[in-house]
């Protein structure tokens, strides 16, 4: 089992529907389009990164920027 938390776990846990994109009546989490989590969070320069079956989160503190990626296609964080 990997630790997903803080910016990123909020960003994983947002209900999105199959294409990623944010939804009222999608899933989020494991069961979301994400998958599970297939790393612990870690460092890239000033990004932090957890990845997924299906994508990755990443995370710079500096200017607070999330950008979530399904299948390869970057959609809306949240």
């Amino acid at each position: 089992a990997y630790i997903t938390w803080g910016k990123i776990r909020d960003a994983w846990n947002v209900k999105r529907d199959a294409e990623g994109k944010p939804a009222a009546d999608g899933k989020g989490g494991s069961q979301g389009p994400l998958g599970v989590a297939t790393s612990d969070e870690t460092d890239e320069g000033d990004m932090k990164v957890s990845t997924f079956e299906h994508g990755k989160i990443t995370w710079t503190p500096q200017g607070d920027k999330l950008e979530v990626t399904v299948n390869g296609k970057v959609v809306p964080a949240m």
